[in-house]
């Protein structure tokens, strides 16, 4: 899900809906829905060029960026986001060949019990940075660097569980 921007930059540049439909040739209906839609995902890209086009701005400012942050057990992140909970999972396999973590630390990550903390940071035009760390509770993710550092474009973002993270960051 990418959030919608548009009723945002209508205030920013004091256009109406009414007028957006008269100017684009929509209907009011439509014009509103799309407007007042939380996501953009369903909108034809034509519309999208059109409107951007209209309040001269790029497609990329249509869409709202991720930015804020959650704290999840790492059981969620192996439910709801499988390729992170891997990722996290093979750097405490890292860390315990290190001597950094032990045997029972990936136990308890495994076993769901651990924190996962996610933080999105808008960076330049159409990008988000990505920051995941874990830890056995808040204080140790506190004391450490990222384990997962990643800057991902608007196009990059489809492929990661953002419904679920817009979720966790609005509650």
């Amino acid at each position: 899900m990418l959030r919608n921007n548009i009723q945002n930059l209508l205030q920013d540049k004091e256009v109406s809906i009414r007028r957006l439909s008269k100017e684009l040739d929509l209907s009011y209906s439509l014009a509103h829905d799309i407007v007042n839609r939380a996501d953009l995902g369903a909108t034809q890209l034509g519309t999208l060029v059109k409107i951007a086009d209209y309040l001269k701005v790029g497609i990329s400012d249509l869409y709202l960026l991720l930015e804020g942050s959650f704290n999840v057990s790492s059981g969620w992140v192996k439910e709801h986001d499988r390729e992170i909970y891997d990722d996290i999972r093979f750097k405490l396999e890292q860390f315990i060949m290190e001597d950094a973590a032990t045997e029972e630390d990936l136990q308890a990550f495994d076993a769901g019990v651990w924190e996962v903390e996610y933080v999105f940071i808008p960076v330049g035009v159409g990008s988000t940075e990505i920051l995941i760390t874990a830890g056995k509770d808040s204080q140790s993710i506190a004391n450490q660097d990222s384990w997962i550092r990643e800057v991902v474009s608007l196009g990059q973002l489809v492929y990661w569980p953002v419904k679920k993270y817009i979720e966790l960051i609005e509650d």
